[in-house]
């Protein structure tokens, strides 16, 4: 099977999740087919006709004006219909007239795709690649596809299932022509509600009893519009019954009604691009409560709030130009300074900053509730992405968030170069994530860059992470004298400006390094004088990666029980502080050593608890390593073709990874030289 369109890289990509999904190791949901349908809200009425109408076609098409109960209508229906699909609901909102940032179709794809039971390190990075993945994980299954406010055919096209066995439903303000006519949607065009079903949503909402028929004359007979009508005292000087002007006169018309501090919030919120923000970003909570109660702002969970993006519209332009970029400063700021404090928290040798109370375990929490809302706001690219960029680097690349790493680190980059100072650490940032995701060459290629900022800066601390950073990606790349060099001289420089913490980190990466080179006495001296080090700081992350490598070592010199010890040691530090891809590089060396220890079925076990790691944090060498192992375990087992299986897939990342360590362990696997 080939995937038209794509490259041969690509093509690779695609065939490897193929065969695993075929091997029955990725893909189908682990535990619960997804059930990602939002609230069917309140005081929905009549659309008897459109909901009849959704029943008896597999791809419909809702339009219809902004405001008039699109979303509305098709979520009624999905919860109506829900029992009709077993395998599942799938729902997205693409905010595709959204002022500042649609939800591409490949985002939106591996959403759908990690619900679906893909790991995150196996979602592939092209939209190719993962519409065809998509469509094969849906193929056969009978499921529900609410694909919310697109912007167009185009926009939705890629989150179309090529299975009769699934339906979707598709809302826009856009006719969708091109959706009818190539795909063959049928197209249910909304109308304004009747003046019947106007006046049962407002009585719905009022009582049976309120004299509503001013407000059903005067709304257009829009459902959004009615809503926040229903909510005023005053309906004087509100005159329309145009659909196209109902809705921004109602918003003017409950904007008049808001006090000062709630026109600020409503304002704020606004200008906000994330999908979502909670009621400290908001910054008055009474003000807050006020829009909710008004209707302007819907509350989403404990202490989140989101706005329609009519709303949203609406809000940012009640600000002349010169308040937004003051109050979108102070948004900014907001978010960076929790940020920054949170990666203090979490990794105090990396992000400088005062930490944010309650520890470790709180700041994660809040970086993985806002994370959205941060690489939103990168997005705007100015000098606040830099800021983003360095406190939330480390985060990333230890939570496995790299496609959220590289929109941030991309912005950063875009905004330094644009004549704002960090650009050296954010090119380092950005290579970093390169690097975690096995594109080596590409990590060299900036870490070189990097490099040569801070040679002209001459900041000797960011001088010496990019070399360090460099010489990990000419190992990758087999360049190892090249590695050498950059380590030593890393080193070097950590000991010149007195940095006993990354001193530490180059005697482990140079440790790694003698190691891989056979050099065992002199790696073992710059392990254990790592191991003492990062004890001594008290970062038992990098302690136990430092063990992890000592521990290898010994397996590779028969000391095995002393190996096992370690390796143990290691894995227990990197779970105690939730670094997913430390504990993956412990289970993979710790199956390694059973392996040598003639315990196979074990081994394998430990690979594949890698192998899942690695899949969740998208670290690609990792992946391959563990690959490798697993290959090794299995052709010890006397499974030959599931071995075969692994070192095939192994090769192939590992070549495009530009890896020649492992590309030399997968081909030795399958010539049977190993």
């Amino acid at each position: 099977m080939r995937l038209l369109g794509a490259t041969p890289a690509e093509q690779g990509t695609f065939a490897t999740a193929r065969d695993r999904i075929a091997d029955g190791r990725a893909a189908r949901p682990r535990a619960a087919t997804p059930r990602q349908l939002p609230l069917d809200g309140a005081g929905f009425v009549g659309r008897e006709e459109e909901l009849a109408a959704l029943d008896e076609t597999a791809l419909t098409a809702v339009v219809g004006t902004a405001g008039v109960g699109k979303t509305a209508l098709a979520v009624r229906w999905a919860h109506r219909a829900a029992a009709r699909f077993p395998d599942g609901q799938l729902y997205v909102d693409l905010r595709g007239f959204d002022r500042q940032r649609p939800v591409a179709a490949a985002e939106a794809l591996g959403g759908f795709l990690r619900a679906l039971g893909v790991d995150a390190g196996d979602v592939p990075r092209a939209e190719a690649e993962r519409a065809a993945l998509y469509r094969t994980l849906v193929a056969g299954r009978r499921l529900l596809v609410v694909l919310d406010n697109a912007s167009g055919a185009d926009h939705v096209r890629p989150l179309l299932p090529g299975t009769a066995t699934c339906t979707a439903v598709v809302t826009s303000r856009d006719d969708l022509t091109g959706l009818v006519v190539r795909e063959g949607a049928r197209r249910v065009r909304l109308e304004p509600l009747g003046p019947a079903a106007a006046t049962r949503l407002l009585r719905t909402l009022l009582g049976e009893e309120a004299d509503v028929a001013a407000i059903v004359s005067r709304c257009a007979g829009l459902p959004l519009a009615l809503r926040i009508a229903a909510e005023l005292d005053d309906i004087g000087g509100f005159d329309t019954g145009d659909p196209r002007t109902a809705v921004r006169t109602v918003f003017s018309w409950s904007y008049r009604h808001l006090g000062p501090r709630e026109r600020h919030v409503f304002a704020r919120f606004g200008l906000h691009p994330g999908p979502d923000l909670d009621g400290a970003a908001a910054g008055d909570p009474a003000a807050l409560a006020a829009l909710v109660r008004a209707h302007l702002v819907t509350r989403t969970g404990a202490d989140r709030y989101a706005m329609h993006d009519l709303l949203r519209a609406y809000a940012a332009e009640t600000l002349p130009a010169g308040e937004q970029r003051a109050a979108l400063t102070r948004l900014l700021e907001h978010y960076l300074a929790l940020a920054t404090a949170a990666g203090a928290a979490l990794y105090p040798h990396d992000v400088a900053g005062r930490p944010a109370p309650g520890g470790a375990d709180a700041a994660r929490r809040t970086l993985d509730r806002e994370r959205a809302n941060l690489v939103a706001l990168a997005g705007l690219r100015t000098e606040h992405a830099i800021g983003l960029s360095r406190a939330l680097w480390r985060y990333f690349e230890v939570g496995g968030h790299g496609h959220d790493a590289l929109a941030v680190h991309g912005a950063a980059v875009h905004a330094a170069l644009a004549g704002r100072d960090g650009a050296a650490q954010v090119m380092a940032n950005l290579a970093g994530t390169y690097w975690w995701l096995g594109e080596h060459a590409r990590a060299r290629d900036w870490f070189e860059r990097a490099l040569a900022w801070h040679e002209r800066s001459g900041d000797r601390a960011g001088r010496a992470r990019a070399r360090a950073r460099l010489g990990l990606a000419h190992e990758r790349l087999g360049d190892y004298a090249q590695a050498r060099a950059c380590l030593v001289a890393a080193l070097a420089e950590y000991r010149l400006i007195g940095d006993r913490h990354g001193e530490g980190s180059q005697l482990l990466n140079l440790g790694g390094l003698h190691r891989r080179l056979g050099r065992y006495g002199l790696a073992r001296r710059h392990l254990r004088a790592a191991a003492t080090r990062f004890a001594e700081l008290g970062d038992a992350r990098l302690e136990g990666y430092a063990l992890g490598n000592l521990g290898a070592l010994e397996s590779l010199v028969g000391r095995h029980e002393e190996a096992l010890d370690q390796l143990r040691r290691a894995l227990a530090a990197c779970r105690s502080v939730r670094d997913r891809g430390g504990e993956g590089s412990a289970l993979a060396a710790l199956s390694a050593a059973l392996l040598r220890l003639g315990r196979p079925a074990e081994a394998a076990a430990g690979f594949e608890q890698a192998l899942a790691v690695s899949r969740e944090t998208g670290e690609r060498g990792l992946h391959i390593e563990a690959l490798n192992g697993l290959g090794d375990a299995l052709q010890a087992l006397g499974r030959n073709d599931k071995a075969r299986h692994r070192y095939r897939t192994a090769l192939d990342l590992a070549r495009r990874a530009g890896d020649p360590h492992e590309t030399a362990r997968a081909e030795a696997g399958l010539t049977g030289r190993r």
